[in-house]
């Protein structure tokens, strides 16, 4: 046990083991629509609160529309240097989110 730490030995009433899905996915590259449509229909289907997608491939400052009502919420981050790293992030629609300034 580390010093100062102390646990509470009540269980967690309010913990449900599959409240929340997470995935991060190695895209290849989602520049082709059937690509992203199949990749939001299948985050749907296997019921992904939060999707980290890498390898992208979106390029800099064109980067296509990758949201869907189930997934409202969802930024794309681009590496100034290097066209692969494009990192999407997407959001379940129930999950409340807020923008931090």
């Amino acid at each position: 046990m580390l010093r100062g730490v102390t646990v509470d030995p009540r269980p967690l009433t309010t913990y449900k083991p599959d409240s929340y899905r997470i995935l991060s996915l190695n895209c290849h590259g989602l520049n082709i629509p059937e690509h992203r449509t199949q990749l939001l229909r299948d985050l749907y289907n296997r019921r992904i609160s939060i999707a980290f997608l890498q390898e992208t491939h979106f390029k800099e400052g064109a980067a296509p529309m990758l949201k869907s009502k189930h997934y409202p919420n969802a930024t794309c981050n681009n590496h100034p240097t290097a066209h692969r790293a494009v990192v999407a992030i997407l959001l379940e629609a129930k999950l409340q989110f807020r923008e931090a300034d």
